[in-house]
């Protein structure tokens, strides 16, 4: 029939999206792939940061480190383009394992192919070549493994062990995975508590296993305090930011929860409390920052799953005899063994996106990749060069060694100190010269418009020696 085919037509939509419509960020990639050629080469990971000058030989918890590999190992073997496709394909599975979430605990279509539409919405608010798309993945699968407590069966120790291990080794967001499946045994109810417990417990187990041990998994904790006390580097990164309700994604997500409320309203079926916990959840992630309206979308499908197809029900009765129509054939899609034949369109859109134009990386992230500048520090190195913030990662992937960082966006690898002083810089606040010295600076880049630059111009301490239409970079005389 053809509402089966719907959840494969919704998913090549959103894989089309996430090819042609909504391109792929580069924007914080670059460092990313520099450490996963270090880890490719050396054989170890770097448990120092190595890259600045400013914090040289500081502790470093490189928790995405297998993350990392992989990015450095799809653009070896395939370029930019590669980079891309794996990212479109890991957006795509998520997508597909929220609708296919739906399928099997609802087994309406309908309700699926909403679902995965809205997940892929939500997922492209913040669509960026980073280590998150791979805990998106994680963190979907987790909840198909909850909601289905016999899956698996005597394997299911092992299946989660390996999840939690390999989550805990691409993202920091394993953490909210042990969050989860800690809610899932304290709201879960008194039937299956045990089974629930053993569960909890494999993950923890396997959340330890890294390089890191204890370490990796204490440092999204570090993160989230940051985050909820307003402090810190965390503050000052706009991904971090509260999302506005008038912005696009502040609506996108407005309009995602009053949808699930409704459906909870109209289903007339009592809410489990584990779901009513993870939606909750999902309202304050998705509010918090921008980075977390992916998580927040996939936290909401075990509720949705629940609730929407009776709600969806209660409308159609509604509707007449246009709603009878729909609701028929939902019920006549309910075979879940019919997901098989649900990937042809997704499958050629894949393959439409290998072989689309592919934008180079430096292309799609011009603003934190000043090529100039970096090509210039190849060849005539700076020594002690404060730069902005978001150019780090561009110097980390293109002029290290040479050229050392004074800062980066990798944020836990830097005192406090360090951090205070970029600002005190970047803000030119009082004793901003000062901090320049302290650092014995030698050159500092920044944008050509900044206001520091300005000042650097009306400065007789310092000469501008090399410009484009992007940079300026100033000596000391």
């Amino acid at each position: 029939m053809w509402v089966p085919s719907l959840l494969g037509v919704t998913l090549g939509v959103v894989v089309f999206a996430t090819t042609f419509v909504v391109p792929v960020r580069a924007d914080d990639v670059f460092w990313h792939l520099r450490v996963g050629e270090l880890i490719v080469t050396e054989g170890a990971v770097p448990r120092q940061n190595r890259f600045s000058f400013s914090a040289a030989a500081h502790p470093w918890v490189a928790h995405e480190w297998l993350a990392e590999v992989a990015l450095y190992g799809a653009r070896r073997a395939a370029g930019d383009r590669g980079l891309v496709l794996l990212a479109v394909l890991l957006n795509a599975l998520a997508c597909a394992g929220a609708g296919r979430l739906v399928l099997r605990r609802a087994g309406s279509p309908l309700a699926a192919a909403a679902v995965t539409l809205g997940c892929g919405l939500l997922l492209l608010g913040n669509f960026a070549l980073r280590p998150y798309l791979f805990g998106n993945v994680a963190l979907i699968a987790l909840l198909a493994l909850l909601e289905e407590p016999r899956t698996g069966g005597r394997a299911r120790p092992a299946l989660l062990l390996g999840l939690f291990a390999l989550w805990a080794n691409l993202h920091g967001s394993v953490a909210l995975g042990l969050a989860v499946a800690a809610a899932y045994l304290v709201l879960g109810g008194r039937s299956g508590w045990r089974g629930r417990g053993l569960d909890l417990g494999v993950a923890l187990a396997g959340a330890l296993l890294t390089p890191h041990h204890v370490h990796g998994l204490l440092l999204p904790l570090a993160y989230a305090r940051q985050a909820l006390g307003g402090g810190g580097f965390v503050s000052h990164i706009r991904e971090w930011q509260p999302v506005a309700l008038g912005s696009a994604p502040g609506v996108l997500l407005a309009t995602a929860f009053a949808s699930a409320v409704l459906a909870v309203a109209l289903s007339r079926t009592r809410p489990r409390a584990v779901h009513l916990a993870l939606g909750a959840a999902a309202a304050l992630l998705g509010f918090s920052g921008l980075r977390h309206a992916g998580p927040a979308a996939l936290l909401m499908t075990p509720l949705l799953a629940r609730h929407l197809p009776p709600a969806g029900a209660a409308v159609a009765a509604w509707l007449g005899r246009g709603g009878a129509a729909l609701a028929r054939a939902d019920a006549g899609a309910r075979d879940v063994a019919g997901v098989a034949r649900l990937w042809p369109a997704a499958a050629l859109l894949v393959v439409a996106a290998a072989g689309a134009p592919v934008a180079p990386l430096t292309a799609r992230a011009p603003a934190f990749y000043p090529r100039g500048l970096v090509a210039h520090l190849v060849a005539h190195p700076e020594g002690r060069l404060f730069h902005h913030l978001d150019w780090g990662g561009a110097l980390i992937h293109g002029a290290w060694p040479a050229q050392p960082v004074f800062i980066d966006a990798r944020n836990d690898c830097y005192p406090a100190a360090v951090w205070a002083d970029y600002l005190r810089v970047h803000r030119l606040e009082p004793g901003w010269r000062e901090a320049l010295d302290r650092w014995r600076v030698e050159a500092i880049a920044y944008p050509r418009g900044s206001e520091l630059a300005a000042a650097l111009r009306d400065d007789a301490g310092w000469v501008a020696a090399f410009e484009d239409e992007q940079v300026v970079l100033f000596r000391r005389r």
